[in-house]
């Protein structure tokens, strides 16, 4: 039985920064009543609770991990994800309680079928079996306000008294990246309006696959730092991007943006266009036109991308 006194929670993250993000709301809300929150996560994720998203403990992914001393453990996925190392670590450690969802390994499994909503639906029925209530509904994140300042300088100084695009081409599956033509159709069509100027996020291995054509199109980030690109993302005018750690970002500066889903459904069960949508009112979606229910999803370099130009041309020119 859940003892109501427990209050050292860990909390099982996905495998991406996009997880982190979403799961943010997670932590922020139980941290808000009380709880002593810890997270497991992949090395490549760790950064991001250095302050970005503050917990009470980051633990890293490895073959085998002992916990001693948590109270309540929180897988907030389905069974089919990473199955194997879950149970690995519920025989390993001593949680007092585990929640988990559509799976029989924990002591409250929470059946969910909605999986044309956003994950963080999930949440509310975790409050519910904690018996609490928050009011944080949406990611919380932390920037430093010195790199902030340091940023928004150096975007005065070079815009002027133009208006910043930014534009996340990339994702972290080359499925869903824009062609190197679709990026040259994007940035010849915002920059035939002189109001603006583009900003590419993007490593510099991805950048060179642009035509050498477009320099003088758009700018890149100077300082190369997930925390300058968040920075840039809050001063953008709009952003345009594939890549859903950018989608997040945007929603909580709740920016004008234009995101590229493809259809894909995974684990079977997720489609992404609902389950990691933008989730906020000022985010407009295109959709590739094939991939559905499978895997993968659609080729986004496949899209014809004048479906997303039209979208950005009226807001251009029906905004204030």
């Amino acid at each position: 039985m859940l003892n109501l006194n427990s209050k050292k929670v860990v909390i099982y993250m996905g495998k991406g920064i996009g997880d982190c993000l979403i799961l943010s709301e997670l932590i922020s809300s139980l941290r808000s009543v009380g709880y002593k929150v810890s997270v497991i996560t992949e090395p490549k994720c760790a950064f991001i609770f250095d302050s970005l998203i503050e917990v009470d403990g980051v633990i890293l992914k490895k073959n085998k991990i002992n916990l001693t001393g948590y109270d309540i453990f929180i897988d907030p996925y389905d069974n089919a994800h990473e199955i194997a190392a879950k149970i690995r670590l519920i025989l390993n450690s001593d949680f007092s309680y585990t929640i988990g969802f559509n799976t029989h390994i924990y002591d409250k499994n929470i059946t969910y079928t909605e999986y044309r909503s956003h994950f963080s639906s999930r949440f509310k029925y975790i409050e519910e079996e904690l018996h609490y209530n928050s009011n944080i509904k949406c990611i919380q994140l932390k920037p430093d306000a010195d790199i902030e300042y340091e940023i928004t300088e150096w975007v005065s100084k070079t815009l002027g008294k133009k208006k910043l695009v930014v534009l996340c081409p990339f994702a972290s599956n080359e499925v869903r990246n824009l062609s190197p033509t679709q990026c040259s159709d994007i940035l010849n069509h915002i920059n035939k309006n002189e109001k603006y100027i583009t900003i590419i996020l993007g490593s510099t291995e991805q950048l060179s696959n642009l035509p050498s054509s477009l320099n003088n199109h758009f700018i890149t980030d100077p300082f190369g730092t997930f925390d300058s690109a968040i920075t840039l993302v809050k001063n953008a005018e709009f952003v345009i991007s594939v890549d859903t750690v950018f989608v997040h970002i945007s929603s909580f500066y709740d920016k004008k943006l234009f995101a590229i889903y493809n259809n894909r459904v995974i684990d079977k069960a997720f489609e992404n266009n609902f389950v990691f949508s933008p989730n906020y009112s000022n985010a407009t979606v295109i959709f590739t036109d094939d991939g559905f229910n499978s895997t993968e999803g659609g080729k986004v370099s496949r899209m014809n991308i004048s479906k997303l130009l039209s979208k950005v041309d009226h807001y251009i020119y029906n905004s204030k």
